[in-house]
């Protein structure tokens, strides 16, 4: 359990950053308090039969229980993720000139997701077509979602801003509290390393002509396709949908990459709207990061090499 009064102070003082670009890494007050675990029998009333060893999360002052863990499970609090941050960037030696951060939280805060962009840090794998890097990351306290750091590169042509994730450097944790300065620093520093790499690969992407034929059958293996049980089927709303925008932009691999970053990022065809938008984007982030992969997109991408 944490110190009772950790969060008053973290919300209290003053922030070490103010007048710097490092000022918008600041969580908002009401994002500003302590949660904590206890036996689930001292919270629940008598004659609940709880498991062993269970334990509830909850938000100290208010009471508000976020769900039900084991022993071993850790509250990493939003404060502290952000507390590691700044220091984090500036000990990779990043641009922070014109940075920007973007905090969103379920309703009540029991997760958070925080885009950051580096306006300055940027590749242009063709003229005009510039695209910036940024981190991407996600903690939770009711246990749906692990703590996540990962990057990604902003693509400035789109308006909506449509993100491509670098999964190259990401982490995924199980709820701890041992993140680091150092460790975190570092995995800014290889990102941004596999972000000026990816300019290279974006510009062969853009060189690589390929078939409708190609692409219907790529789109088919991966994102439009799920499990229903054991048997693999193809969402044919969501095949349509790709097939139609990859006509609309041209005939490369660099369009088809992009049809699938904007699929993810503006989330087209998602209906659950009582989903957590971040969460859903980080699946189709993930089902472009198994197309990468699929025999067919490598075919395509070894073609008259």
């Amino acid at each position: 359990m944490y110190d009772q009064n950790l969060m008053e102070h973290q919300a209290s003082r003053s922030n070490p950053y103010e007048g710097s670009p490092l000022e918008c890494l600041q969580l908002p007050p009401e994002a500003c308090f302590n949660v904590v675990t206890m036996p689930t029998n001292e919270v629940l009333k008598d004659g609940f039969e709880v498991p062993k060893n269970s334990r509830v999360i909850m938000a100290e002052e208010s009471k508000h229980i976020y769900g039900f863990v084991t022993n071993q499970y850790k509250v990493l609090l939003d404060q502290h993720v952000i507390d590691v941050l700044p220091e984090a960037i500036m000990a990779a030696g990043i641009d922070i000139g014109d940075m920007t951060a973007k905090f969103r939280f379920s309703n009540d805060f029991a997760r958070m997701n925080l885009k950051v962009n580096f306006p300055k840090v940027t590749i242009e794998p063709k003229v005009g077509d510039i695209a910036s890097y940024g981190l991407d990351i996600n903690n939770s306290y009711n246990a749906t979602l692990m703590y996540s750091s990962s990057t990604y590169a902003l693509r400035w042509e789109c308006l909506n801003g449509m993100m491509s994730h670098l999964n190259t450097y990401s982490t995924r944790r199980k709820h701890t509290t041992n993140i680091s300065v150092e460790g975190e620093a570092q995995k800014i520093v290889n990102g941004i390393e596999a972000f000026h790499e990816s300019e290279g690969t974006y510009a062969l992407w853009m060189q690589r002509i390929v078939s409708p034929t190609s692409v219907d059958a790529l789109f088919r293996r991966t994102l439009a396709s799920y499990k229903q049980g054991k048997v693999v089927k193809v969402n044919k709303k969501t095949l349509a949908h790709l097939n139609r925008e990859y006509a609309k932009l041209g005939n490369s691999m660099w369009d088809v990459y992009n049809v699938a970053t904007a699929w993810a990022t503006h989330l087209a065809g998602h209906t659950n709207r009582g989903g957590w938008r971040p969460q859903t984007q980080a699946t189709r982030h993930s089902s472009i990061s198994t197309m990468l992969k699929d025999d067919i997109w490598k075919e395509l991408e070894n073609a008259n090499s």
